[in-house]
């Protein structure tokens, strides 16, 4: 528009308005009927606001206002005056179709069909256009039969009314009888070849049949000549132009959008989602929240929202967006795998992987939903369950990239490992995705291999410099081999890369914290919450390091409650409420704080198993019984509550109705470990081994390929003291895994055979094969020192620490057996851990016990005094330091320790020996 072309529009303007203002409210109404004959549905608006200016309470300038607005595509002020028409009393029988349409419009399906399903209109075209409108509701909101019904009474009551048509189109398309729906679009458009819809519809099917694009476009441009203002037609070809990242043209073409209809919400979506796509997130969040204004409970609006928050870092306020979009989309696995992406951000793994879980489950799963969630438990830690997702990959679509992957994974299964990793590598160096990347991470970290790991995740980070990923993954290997100071600066590299990403920022605050540097991991969490405000979790730490740093208590737990009141949809701050006033003895508080959460948030799972765990606290089984079984019926579809009964009736000593519970638990999920363990147990408690044993034996068939059935049965056995029959158990899991605690379990049947030859003989040949295994040696340590063979301990624990120097419970305890066997070098090699782990609490209680066993009662008590500084709660060795100070001599300092014990109260299991030195003292 040249600038006298835009000076005359804005004069012509004002001459209008000026030639208003002396007509009145029904002069006005009648140029504004001139107007819509001409159809100048603009110039109508005006005069009829005008009109409303001198007669407020007019209904028909209202119905008129409401009609020119629909017109002119602001269908939020078309509700507004299409209501208030309604509420003056002008004819229903006109008001409704065009009412229903703008709900229908700004995306209310529901409250369409609520509110005029059963309206009846007495004219045949009022009948045709709510019936249409009807239908267009039921097929968004996925009711086929129901669109079908209402677009057959449409056409009923109007036989040539093509909106009813292009209903049964869409019905036909959705179903992909493409060919129904062009042949049925031929015909409408012999009823009116000037219906934009139709020539929409057209291209939609040619678009989905996967055609000729040319001819989508020719369709959407068709369209656009029968009506230049047809919104759903810019929107398509807007969408063509970003779907070919075409930037420029989406941006033309939404220019050509919003100069025929700025206020239609469509526009501002498809306005939002083109500054999205080019990066322009203020105006992509301004766009989205316009619209959010009169459409809030609009599901892709929320979907978009909810990306741009992703975008900008504000990850709560983006979960919270997507999850009320993913709650309206439940079939669209793209929302739900964006809420995924959000959790796995903000490191909220367990959301994640619950939200996850179901879409892995189905009979064909995505490929995006299993890699994400495999992506999600190598986050978390969990190596070995990302290992099977990782495998399960990629499967399901042999053409994607991802499907190599897969083969090398399965590669490994097949016991080709070497060639797996090759085959990985080639892959991730080839390929511009990070797919190949992380499972070639997570196999080389399940294997231990982790210098192989490292420079796996060296090559991650070179393909994606700015993400925080690799080197928060590289902290999680650092700590897996035992470098500290290593994972520690990963991790700071991480969050400097992404202040943002919470995963890395939380790993080094944990290790702040693990190394007593409290103010420093509370500097820390706080410039993070500064940055961050919505990240719920951050500010979960927060309080619990203030709580651990000595704040006072009043002010952290006020600060609890203001984080509840801020976030009263997140169930984890009020969790925490709780357990904070159980640390603090009040049970009646904690109570009362996990009511009001059920009250509020019944429907989680997890707030009303807080609950019900606080009842069996506080001694109330049979309320908790009650919370219990109120959860099972709002959860039909969850096992815990099913599992929580089974304990209650348990700690009744009910174990019949514990068995019935366990056998309801096991319904719901059959595959279920912790509920069959816990069945065959309850099994045997009533004598019977018989179904204790088919318990097991139907495990072995649900589990195949996994050991846990064949363990089970082992334990059934060893509980009978049938240890050839558990030994042979044992070895079929063994077999099937090479797993430490099967091979511990398997030597201790062993060891009760009369034959010790045998057990001997596993020992030597598992040793062999498994020289790295701390934890039989672990075993064979303890077992060891059961029996006062302190020498074969020790020498148990040097095979350790030959093989892993800085592992700190070998340390601790060689130092401990060296000393109780009278042998040098205990106080030496505990120094060494010390130097390892100075804030480790353990380390200087050993030491006093060193110090004791020399009898030098004075550096005994101050390296109990030094445990007792790093860990002022520990009771155990609270006391021990009062015993101490008794041998010492020095009975004041020990009565002062005792008092301090004594206040825990009667009900606590060291109060009758605390007691009994009270009065030798």
């Amino acid at each position: 528009m040249t600038p006298a072309r835009a000076r005359f529009v804005v004069l012509s303007s004002a001459l209008l308005l000026a030639g208003c203002f002396g007509d009145s409210a029904e002069a006005l109404i009648e140029k504004a009927k001139e107007a819509v004959n001409k159809r100048d549905s603009r110039a109508a608006t005006i005069y009829l606001k005008n009109a409303l200016e001198k007669d407020s309470q007019n209904a028909e300038a209202r119905f008129m206002l409401g009609r020119a607005l629909v017109d002119i595509g602001d269908f939020r002020g078309a509700l507004i005056e299409l209501r208030k028409a309604s509420e003056l009393g002008f004819d229903p029988q006109e008001v409704v179709p065009l009412l229903a349409y703008s709900l229908l419009v700004t995306g209310d399906a529901k409250r369409v069909v609520a509110d005029y399903a059963e309206f009846k209109p007495s004219t045949a075209a009022a009948t045709a256009a709510l019936k249409a409108t009807l239908a267009s509701a039921h097929l968004f909101l996925g009711n086929s039969e129901a669109a079908l019904a209402a677009a057959d009474q449409a056409l009923a009551a109007g036989p040539n009314y093509p909106q009813a048509y292009l209903v049964k189109v869409k019905v036909f398309a959705a179903s992909r009888r493409y060919d129904e729906a062009l042949d049925l679009l031929n015909r409408v458009l012999l009823i009116n070849q000037k219906l934009p819809e139709a020539y929409l519809l057209r291209g939609d099917i040619l678009k989905a049949q996967k055609g000729d694009l040319k001819q989508v476009a020719n369709a959407y441009e068709d369209a656009l000549k029968a009506n230049a203002r047809y919104v759903p037609a810019h929107v398509s070809l807007v969408g063509m132009a970003l779907s070919r990242k075409d930037t420029k043209e989406a941006q033309t073409r939404l220019a050509a959008l919003l100069a025929v209809a700025p206020k239609h919400p469509d526009a501002i979506f498809i306005a939002a989602v083109v500054a999205y796509e080019s990066g322009d997130m203020k105006t992509a969040q301004e766009k989205t929240q316009q619209l959010l204004k009169f459409a809030p409970s609009n599901p892709r609006a929320l979907q978009l929202m909810g990306a741009i928050d992703l975008k900008r870092g504000s990850l709560v306020q983006a979960e919270t967006s997507l999850t009320k979009a993913a709650a309206a989309l439940a079939d669209d696995d793209h929302v739900h795998l964006l809420l995924a992406r959000a959790q796995i951000r903000a490191g909220n793994f367990d959301k994640a992987l619950k939200g996850l879980r179901p879409m892995t489950e189905r009979p064909n799963p995505s490929s995006d939903a299993v890699s994400m969630m495999a992506e999600a438990l190598l986050l978390s830690g969990q190596v070995e369950a990302a290992q099977q997702y990782f495998a399960r990959a990629a499967k399901l679509d042999p053409k994607d990239s991802r499907s190599r992957t897969v083969l090398a994974l399965a590669a490994t299964m097949g016991g080709q490992a070497e060639q797996s990793v090759a085959q990985l590598q080639s892959l991730a160096a080839r390929d511009e995705g990070t797919f190949p990347d992380l499972a070639l991470i997570n196999l080389l970290m399940s294997q231990k291999k982790y210098p192989e790991a490292l420079d796996a995740i060296a090559k991650l980070q070179a393909k994606r410099p700015d993400s925080a990923v690799a080197p928060s993954l590289r902290g999680n290997v650092e700590m897996a081999r035992g470098n500290k100071a290593q994972a520690y600066a990963a991790y700071e590299a991480s969050s400097k890369l992404d202040p943002s990403y919470y995963p890395a920022l939380a790993a080094v605050a944990k290790l702040d914290v693990a190394e007593g540097r409290l103010s420093v991991a509370k500097e820390r969490l706080e410039a993070f919450v500064a940055r961050v405000p919505d990240n719920v979790q951050a500010q979960m730490f927060l309080i619990s390091v203030r709580e651990r740093s000595g704040a006072d208590a009043k002010a952290v737990m006020e600060d609890l409650r203001k984080l509840v009141s801020s976030f009263p949809g997140e169930v984890a701050p009020r969790i925490l409420l709780t357990q904070m006033q159980l640390r603090q003895r009040d049970v009646s508080g904690a109570l009362g704080t996990a009511q009001e959460a059920f009250a509020a948030l019944g429907d989680s799972l997890e707030i009303g198993d807080n609950l019900g765990q606080i009842q069996i606290a506080s001694g109330d089984l049979n309320l908790a019984m009650s919370t219990y079984a109120k959860l099972a019926k709002n959860q039909p579809n969850s096992a815990l509550p099913h599992m929580r009964m089974a304990e209650i009736h348990t700690n009744q000593r009910n174990t019949t109705a514990a068995i019935q519970s366990l056998r309801r638990a096991i319904a719901v999920s059959p595959e279920l470990a912790p509920a069959l363990q816990m069945l065959v147990v309850m099994e045997l408690n009533a004598g019977q081994v018989k179904e204790a044993l088919a318990v097991a034996r139907s495990a072995q068939q649900k589990f195949k390929g996994s050991p846990f059935g064949h363990a089970l049965e082992g334990d059934l056995w060893a509980s009978q003291k049938n240890w050839d029959s558990a030994a042979s158990a044992y070895r079929r899991g063994l077999d099937l895994l090479p797993a430490p605690e099967l091979a511990i379990r398997l030597h201790r049947a062993l060891a009760h055979l009369p034959d010790q030859a045998r057990a001997n003989e596993f020992q030597r040949q598992w040793l062999a094969q498994q020289a790295a295994d701390a934890a039989f040696r672990m075993y064979l340590a303890t077992e060891a020192v059961k029996r006062s063979d302190f020498a074969l301990a020790s020498s148990h624990y040097e095979a350790i620490i030959k093989a892993s120097p800085s592992n700190l419970e070998a340390l601790n305890n060689l130092a401990w057996t060296l000393a109780k066997a009278g042998k040098p070098g205990a106080l030496e090699i505990l120094a060494q851990a010390i130097k390892l782990a100075p804030k480790e609490a353990s380390l200087y209680d050993t030491r006093a016990d060193i110090y004791a066993t020399m009898k030098d009662w004075s550096n005994a008590v101050e390296s109990q005094k030094a445990a007792l500084a790093l860990r002022p709660n520990w009771h155990e060795a609270r006391l021990r330091l009062a015993k101490l100070y008794l041998q010492q001599g020095d009975k004041p300092h020990a009565r002062q320790e005792l008092e301090t014990l004594l206040r825990l109260g009667e009900k606590h299991p060291l109060y009758r020996e605390v007691q009994k030195l009270q009065v030798a003292s």
